[in-house]
């Protein structure tokens, strides 16, 4: 029998494990995490639903295009279908050239379009989560958290005294000069 575990409490359970095994200044019973719900906060807030509604505006004036070109191509498709035993094969072949063209340059603007949204979501989503961040920390550290997760996964905050990394970049060096330097 296995067990399903979510992510975010895998992690949370190894950052606890960690936390735990390597932090004095904050005893288990005075850790105080916290966890946020980040797609709730975009879907949300003000800021989120403008950056959906252009987004939804950008994806449909897209979609309109696409639309117009698509009904073409499946005219001329039928057309091409009508058509064929009453075209020379010459005829036929050259139609059938220029409907593989048209096709292969709606695929390209469908890939352009879709290209075009993520970047216009990116544009305006990571300033936000930016944003997010900066907020989750302030009211973190105001609040007391030590730690705040995603409750999708991912670590949000930790506070300075769980930084380790001087200690890690220590020990690794320790262990490269023990070793001969680093290895290629």
């Amino acid at each position: 029998m296995t067990i399903s575990v979510p992510r975010w409490l895998m992690l949370l359970a190894v950052a606890l494990i960690a936390v735990l095994g390597t932090v004095d200044k904050a005893p288990a019973a005075d850790l105080k995490i916290g966890t946020v719900d980040v797609q709730k906060i975009l879907d949300e807030s003000s800021a989120g639903q403008e950056a959906h509604k252009a987004l939804e505006a950008k994806r449909d004036s897209l979609r309109a295009s696409l639309e117009t070109e698509q009904g073409t191509l499946e005219k001329l498709k039928d057309e091409i279908e009508k058509q064929k035993s009453v075209w020379s094969e010459e005829a036929r072949l050259e139609k059938e050239r220029a409907f593989q063209k048209r096709l292969a340059e709606f695929k390209m603007k469908n890939d352009d379009a879709a290209f075009e949204l993520e970047t216009l979501r990116k544009k305006l989503v990571e300033p936000m989560f930016t944003e997010l961040r900066a907020d989750v920390a302030k009211v973190a550290k105001a609040q007391g958290f030590h730690l705040i997760f995603d409750i999708r996964g991912g670590l949000l905050f930790a506070d300075d005294s769980f930084d380790v990394s001087t200690q890690v970049r220590k020990a690794l060096d320790e262990r490269m000069k023990q070793s001969g330097g680093s290895k290629k």
